[in-house]
C-alpha cells in the first residue's frame, strides 16, 4: 500500500530518483573554462540577466539549463562566483569533466578573499562545506573500488 509510505514508491523510487539525478550532464558543445583561464579577468567580470535565458543558437542540453538555473542566484556578482558554482554541480553527477576539480581548487587557492566576499559567506561555513565535499568525494571513490 502506497498510501502508508512517507515517499510514493518506497525506497525503490527514491533510489530511481536519486541515480537520474546524479546522470552526466550533456554537455554538446559547451565546456568549462581550461586550467589555465585567467581567473582574475573572470574576478572583474558581472554575471548579467541575460544569462539567465536561453541565447540564441545555443544548445538545449542539460548543462546549459543547469547554468542558467545556477546564474539566477548570480546575477550582478562576478563570474568567478559562478564558476565555483557551477563547478559544486559537477562532484554530484556520476562524471564530469577532467579538469573541473582542478579548476576548483585553483580557484579557492587562489582567490578564496574574493570568494568569502562575493559570496557573503562565513570561512568557517565555506570550510564546513568544502570539507563535507571532500568527505563525501572520498566516500564514493572507495565505494567504486
Amino acid at each position: 500500500m502506497d498510501d502508508d509510505l512517507t515517499n510514493s514508491g518506497g525506497l525503490p523510487a527514491l533510489q530511481d530518483r536519486f541515480e537520474r539525478r546524479r546522470a552526466p550532464f550533456d554537455y554538446s558543445d559547451e565546456v568549462l573554462p581550461a586550467e589555465d583561464v585567467d581567473l582574475t579577468h573572470l574576478a572583474r567580470q558581472i554575471v548579467p540577466e541575460s544569462a539567465t535565458r536561453p541565447q540564441p543558437g545555443e544548445a538545449d542540453t542539460s548543462w546549459a539549463r543547469k547554468r542558467r538555473h545556477i546564474a539566477q542566484e548570480f546575477v550582478g556578482k562576478t563570474e568567478l562566483a559562478f564558476l565555483n558554482a557551477q563547478l559544486i554541480s559537477k562532484p554530484r553527477k556520476r562524471s564530469w569533466p577532467n579538469h573541473a576539480a582542478t579548476l576548483f581548487c585553483r580557484l579557492w587557492a587562489e582567490h578564496s578573499d574574493h570568494l568569502f566576499t562575493a559570496l557573503n559567506r562565513d570561512p568557517g561555513t565555506m570550510f564546513r562545506c568544502l570539507a563535507k565535499m571532500r568527505r563525501t568525494r572520498t566516500a564514493r571513490k572507495e565505494a567504486r573500488q
